[in-house]
């Protein structure tokens, strides 16, 4: 008989990373976990459906050596990833992270759990960003058109 404390996804195979993975089954909660990006890949996936996909996955490593499933970086964790650490997948490698689980109500049966990354450096990096110069204001009373040239106030 299966462990019936754990996640019920655990009884399946999983090839990927998901909610589930972070369960606790003493606690009956999720856990936050740190992890080191070793590598990134965008080996093919077969989804549902049998459709085919090569998403970026994510190969980590945490306190006690190689997770052994890779997690697929959604467009929310991609953003997520290009804030903290820049917008190339091969500047992610060596970072840590920290992975959560929150709630979504953009699952296609309704609300459902959702494996992220913790945005750990975003501010820092925003901040700078912000700090940089932009070039020379616009003059409060100048009108004219950037691309053009032309005075705005003659159309």
């Amino acid at each position: 008989m299966s462990d019936q404390t754990s996640h019920w996804r655990l009884a399946y195979l999983d090839r990927y990373l998901g909610a589930w993975s972070l369960f606790d089954r003493i606690t009956g909660r999720y856990r936050e976990v740190a992890a080191r990006i070793d590598r990134v890949s965008d080996d093919e996936v077969t989804g549902e459906g049998g459709r085919k996909s090569k998403p970026w996955q994510l190969h980590l490593s945490g306190r006690k050596g190689p997770i052994r499933t890779p997690m697929i970086v959604s467009k929310t964790s991609g953003k997520t990833l290009e804030m903290m650490f820049g917008a190339t997948p091969a500047s992610w490698v060596g970072h840590e992270i920290v992975l959560y689980v929150r709630k979504s109500r953009n699952v296609r049966l309704g609300t459902g759990d959702i494996l992220t990354i913790r945005n750990t450096r975003a501010s820092d990096r925003l901040r700078k960003e912000l700090q940089e110069d932009r070039g020379p204001a616009i003059e409060e009373g100048d009108l004219s058109d950037p691309i053009g040239g032309d005075d705005a106030s003659t159309h």
